[in-house]
């Protein structure tokens, strides 16, 4: 009985380690989506200057940067928080799954 709740535990521990751990793998991963975003905006910003002139103007670059913290930043973060909380949340709980069960 008391092996069984030791593991009981032990699951417990797992399976909050794969939140904790969910949650800094969504950080890293939209964070990573939001800088590749941002690198392409400006990149085709840069090839396209004569088109896109705005982005690099001083009266329109304050819209340029709303634009990205109203649009481009949050998609990043959801899409990529989600993706990575997924990914490591699983892991992690297939983990507790594993260590949960009597030997």
């Amino acid at each position: 009985m008391n092996q069984f709740k030791t593991k009981k535990f032990s699951a417990f521990l797992w399976s909050i380690s794969g939140f904790i751990g969910g949650g800094i793998g969504g950080a890293i991963i939209g964070g990573l989506i939001t800088a590749i975003a941002l690198i392409g905006i400006f990149f085709a910003a840069y090839l396209l200057s004569p088109a896109y002139s705005f982005l690099f103007s001083t009266t329109s670059l304050h819209d340029t940067v709303i634009f990205f913290f109203q649009w481009i930043y949050p998609i990043g973060i959801w899409v990529g928080g989600s993706i990575g909380f997924v990914l490591f949340g699983l892991d992690f709980s297939k983990k507790a799954y594993k260590k949960s069960l009597p030997a």
